[in-house]
């Protein structure tokens, strides 16, 4: 085990030690969610990720410049690398990540349900009664 600056302490090299706070990153990193195979959408508009744990996850193509303007051909001629964590596309030069997948879908729904009408919103503060205040006695 490499030794830390720090005296006392000592620095792991292995990754199986080290802990995500994020929650996405613990997803891929500690549970091991991977992309297991990709297919497109009949009319051209997204890719279905299917992942390891059998959820798919749509990712729409006009997020990927790059992959909208190409034609399904070329859009189907991926390899998973990073052991299934990214997708890459070698002739275009993109490269993207079963992270970077997900932080979208994850933005993109916070958005919705902010902007769509009679939709209830993301708990993004947790309820909380509120804090009586008293005026002060003179």
């Amino acid at each position: 085990m490499k030794r830390s600056s720090k005296p006392g302490k000592t620095t792991s090299t292995h990754t199986d030690d080290v802990h995500a706070k994020d929650p996405l990153d613990r997803l891929i990193i500690e549970d091991g969610l991977r992309i297991k195979n990709i297919s497109p959408v009949s009319d051209g508009s997204a890719l279905v990720l299917t992942l390891t744990n059998g959820t798919t996850v749509f990712a729409p193509l006009d997020e990927v410049p790059q992959l909208a303007k190409v034609g399904p051909k070329q859009r189907l001629n991926y390899k998973l690398v990073a052991n299934g964590t990214a997708i890459g596309w070698e002739e275009l030069d993109v490269h993207l990540s079963l992270k970077g997948f997900l932080t979208s879908i994850v933005r993109s729904e916070v958005i919705r349900r902010l902007t769509e009408p009679g939709q209830p919103g993301p708990a993004l503060i947790p309820h909380r009664k509120p804090i009586r205040t008293t005026k002060a006695v003179k």
